[in-house]
């Protein structure tokens, strides 16, 4: 792969299928596809939001910028208020007010609050996802999922790791994935499970090795890469996983060891619990992922194995946009790449 641009910043930059917005720390910069500027904001100011058609900016302030994606041009302004929740769409602002421990939604058509519900525990909610009227949240700790309807803001259910039917010990239901009308999670011990959203049932469950290096969500299919320890052997197995997460089926089980080892990317003997292949991004074709400040790829339909970029520092995180992959390292660089593997993935990640 080549470099096309380099960035001093260690973020990944916010993408549309037509803008793509970086901040290099003196405010962020909106570009077009071919790079000219479109829009430069004031320092402090962050992306609270961004569709095909809509950027949502946040000054510091606090004032709440509404952009046209096809103008460039402000359609809307809410001064206050927008600094204490998430948002749902360019028309919708879930507000959690930890203090009075009230959650609410916020039209912002028309400014005025669509329902507002106290809450009868105290946690706070940090991850949420939406499907069709269901909000998925889930507490910092990972102990518990909120179900609640979002038309009304009534709680439909509590999900607790007693309420599932798994072979493993669970305190922990992971981090929250919705495919379709399906909430995917897993234990401590990487089982995971499918809760229908609609009707709480616990869908089905797979079994996966303990030790996962990370992995990524791609068009309703979960891809991992996980370590197999036997008694027998010293070494580790290294595993590619791609699960349907409609299903919980194994749709690909492959060693990658082998590979790996002749590449002589693994520098340590042994990898623990908290080692990770980091960067994993998943285009059309290809997987993608760094160990330390190699870039590698992995082909979804051979399975080949290669390296494409060898950096000098170590691989961070990466994000697919536009036929190309942006690339940040631990020394506050972002990368542009682009390479063959990339050539079906026009639009983004």
């Amino acid at each position: 792969m080549n470099i096309v641009r380099k960035f001093k910043t260690g973020n990944i930059p916010s993408t549309a299928n037509s803008v793509i917005v970086i901040d290099e720390g003196e405010g962020p910069v909106v570009y077009s596809l071919d790079w000219k500027v479109l829009i430069k904001f004031e320092f402090g100011a962050f992306v609270s939001f961004i569709s095909d058609n809509t950027l949502i900016m946040i000054n510091q302030k606090n004032e709440c910028h509404f952009y046209s994606l096809g103008s460039f041009s402000i359609v809307k302004e809410i001064k206050s208020g927008l600094d204490r929740g998430n948002f749902i769409d360019e028309n919708s602002y879930l507000i959690q007010n930890t203090n009075e421990n009230i959650l609410a939604l916020l039209n912002l058509d028309t400014e005025k609050l669509l329902w507002s519900k106290s809450l009868l525990f105290e946690e706070k909610l940090t991850m949420f996802a939406v499907f069709g009227t269901k909000i998925i949240a889930t507490p910092s700790q990972r102990q518990k999922k909120y179900c609640f309807n979002l038309e009304d803001g009534n709680l439909d259910w509590v999900l607790l790791p007693s309420d599932l039917n798994i072979p493993v010990r669970c305190n922990s239901l992971g981090n929250t994935y919705l495919v379709d009308n399906v909430l995917i999670g897993h234990s401590e011990d990487m089982c995971w499970f499918g809760i229908d959203i609609n009707t709480k049932a616990q869908l089905w469950d797979c079994k996966q090795p303990a030790k996962s290096l990370g992995g990524a969500l791609s068009h309703g299919v979960f891809h991992s890469i996980s370590i197999y320890e036997f008694e027998t052997s010293e070494e580790q197995e290294f595993v590619y996983i791609g699960m349907d997460c409609l299903t919980g089926e194994i749709k690909r089980e492959v060693n990658i060891s082998k590979r790996l080892r002749e590449l002589n990317v693994l520098k340590k003997e042994k990898y623990g619990m908290y080692d990770y292949f980091n960067a994993i991004s998943v285009g059309q074709t290809h997987l993608f992922f760094a160990v330390d400040q190699v870039l590698m790829t992995l082909d979804l339909s051979t399975c080949d194995l290669e390296i494409v970029y060898e950096h000098e520092h170590k691989i961070s995180s990466s994000k697919i946009h536009n036929q190309q992959i942006f690339v940040s390292d631990n020394s506050f660089n972002l990368l542009l790449l682009k390479g063959d593997q990339l050539i079906h993935d026009v639009l983004t990640q």
